[in-house]
């Protein structure tokens, strides 16, 4: 059951990957492969660039590198060659994920039909699906949260150097994917910990000889432990020790990043949205969806229901004796996995989740979590008697329910990646651009955002056949939108806008922050855009001249012959939408204004 539960969460992984036309229109994904492209085996190792760990670049590299040697693949180690291999590893490390999660489910829960639920729930949970139709790195960071967490459990469970050394490996691989796991550590120490003093419980009271030869076993457990990190880091990502000045000062520019909303004109959507709740209302509408999510709260609490009457027949302790500690956790340590898990997640929510920027991505590792109790849920109706019968017929209300539950999430799951089964909508975009739009006209085009049209070549086809890609054939213009709202911006933009044929808005990735920073009593002037929304709302409303003529969508969809469900998705987070299916629109200058 497990393998077609992989199969199926690879296919939809795998979907169509090539649906942008190969044109990098992930600003994370298009930088990594720029990194990975100057890397040279052996020669060439420093990426220079420490934003994100390098242990998914040198993967990349080393693949592309290897399939460059053979005739039809030598373009493989290219800029434009590496776009495919690297979503495919995105796909497959995400799918390498779900075993994990089955595996962390049996353990916890000691059910397979618990593992096999959540695998399934991760597996279709569109927000996974999502980040592994690109290279980042998150999807690499979370694959190796994950196996470092179940290789806990396992060091917990059963401590050896073997699983100590392997705990290492993988700590240092997700260290070495993005610098975020570096909230894991006190976590694992505290993990390893309680594992090695509930190894050997015994009714005897501790000796001197007893309490040395324990704290020995200890330190020596913790010493081939952090010396094998520093070696597997330093074997993953080599220039973090070697050019470690470089790497904390862009280390330190990412913390400030999260800290500040103010940093970056793309990070000022997060201004004033509000801790905890902004992801948890992303997560529920819209990563993991209503169903995933209401499932996951189900199992949370039936979890912590069980948990805390586990844990409250224990007693208590007394911790003026350290063998009475010592005998309470070997007690506890059928438990102990359990609090290490709920552990693991709650710290990292606590910290990231108050985080003033709040890229949805952020939390992708916490989706194994919602996945793991919602696995527990739907185990637990699974189970639930029948509650009536008809003649030579038993209702199994349970088995029917999640039957109806995981239908409704795969039909859910469907609707979302059909944006996969369409053109890029800025492909589609660029299309109508250079089919409708004369060679020669100037075009408004807004910064901070991909300028459209994109350059296309014979590979992309329109619907008449004829493929014009050449963006040199307009005059290009750039709205300055995200500079403060001064008398000189606006004598910059009106001249443009003046000496424009059309304006190009390639997504939401101004309008939709920008028209919401206009309490000017609560905000820095600087970041006051009151005018700026006047001049959203005006041109969206036909007054500046300009008249919209085209746009271009992609929402989440299912088709049923003549009838169409659609779920306009445009209130979700401006990365949920701007990498892989943002909505375009284009405006023409009025007759009477272009006389």
């Amino acid at each position: 059951m497990i393998v077609c539960i992989v199969i199926l969460s690879y296919f939809f992984r795998t979907f169509n990957l090539n649906w942008d036309a190969g044109i990098h229109l992930h600003p994370d994904e298009r930088m990594l492969i720029m990194v990975a492209e100057r890397i040279q085996f052996f020669s060439q190792l420093n990426p220079d660039f420490f934003n994100y760990g390098t242990l998914p670049i040198y993967i990349l590299r080393g693949i592309t590198t290897f399939l460059a040697k053979f005739p039809f693949t030598e373009v493989a180690s290219t800029y434009d060659g590496m776009l495919i291999p690297g979503r495919y590893l995105s796909a497959f490390f995400d799918t390498l994920t779900i075993l994990f999660i089955a595996k962390i489910a049996e353990l916890l829960f000691r059910s397979n039909k618990t593992a096999l639920f959540a695998a399934l729930v991760y597996g279709l949970m569109f927000f996974p699906i999502q980040n592994s139709h690109f290279f980042i790195v998150d999807t690499f960071l979370t694959s190796f949260v994950t196996l470092t967490l179940l290789l806990l459990i396992t060091f917990i469970r059963k401590p050896s150097a073997l699983f100590s050394i392997l705990l290492a490996a993988s700590t240092a691989a997700a260290l070495t994917s993005k610098i975020t796991a570096v909230i894991f550590l006190p976590i694992i120490g505290l993990g390893m910990f309680v594992g090695l003093c509930t190894t050997r419980p015994t009714t005897l009271r501790l000796s001197i000889l007893t309490v040395t030869k324990q704290a020995v076993r200890l330190l020596g457990f913790f010493l081939l432990f952090s010396l094998s990190l520093l070696l597997f880091a330093f074997f993953f990502m080599p220039y973090a020790f070697l050019d470690h000045g470089q790497f904390l000062k862009e280390v330190v520019s990412q913390i400030r990043m999260n800290n500040d909303a103010f940093v970056f004109p793309y990070t000022r959507q997060y201004v004033n949205t509000t801790p905890y709740w902004y992801y948890f209302k992303q997560i529920a509408l819209w990563g993991a969806g209503p169903i995933a999510t209401t499932l996951g709260l189900v199992g949370l609490v039936l979890v912590t229901k069980k948990m805390v009457g586990s844990i409250r027949d224990f007693g208590s302790v007394n911790f003026t004796k350290p063998y009475h500690i010592i005998r309470k956790l070997g007690q506890l340590k059928p438990y102990l996995p359990h609090i290490i898990v709920a552990l693991w997640y709650l710290v990292y929510i606590l910290i990231i989740g108050k985080s003033a920027v709040k890229f949805m991505r952020y939390m992708l590792p916490v989706y194994p979590a919602l996945a793991l109790v919602a696995g527990r849920a739907l185990d637990w109706i699974w189970n639930m008697k029948p509650t009536r019968s008809v003649p030579g017929v038993k209702l199994r209300l349970g088995k029917l329910t999640v039957l109806i539950l995981l239908v409704s999430l795969t039909i859910w799951t469907w609707m979302f990646t059909g944006v996969y089964r369409t053109d890029h909508s800025r492909v589609t975009a660029s299309i109508w651009i250079y089919e409708h739009i004369p060679q020669g006209n100037r075009l408004a085009v807004e910064h901070w955002d991909d300028h459209l049209p994109l350059p296309l070549d014979a590979k992309v086809k329109s619907k008449s056949q004829s493929v014009v890609g050449d963006t040199a054939v307009y005059h290009y213009q750039e709205l300055p939108l995200f500079e403060p709202d001064t008398p000189q911006k606006w004598q910059q933009i009106n001249t443009i806008l003046k000496d424009s044929d059309y304006i190009i808005i390639a997504s939401n990735r101004l309008y939709t922050p920008l028209a919401r920073l206009t309490d000017c009593s609560k905000l820095p002037v600087l970041y006051c855009y009151r005018e700026t929304a006047s001049y959203y709302h005006e041109l969206f409303a036909g007054m500046r001249g300009f008249h919209q003529v085209a746009e271009f969508t992609s929402y989440p969809s299912l088709d049923f012959g003549v009838w169409k469900l659609t779920i306009p998705d445009d209130s979700a987070d401006e990365s949920f939408t701007v990498y892989d299916h943002p909505k375009v629109i284009i405006f023409q200058k009025d007759s009477f204004f272009a006389q």
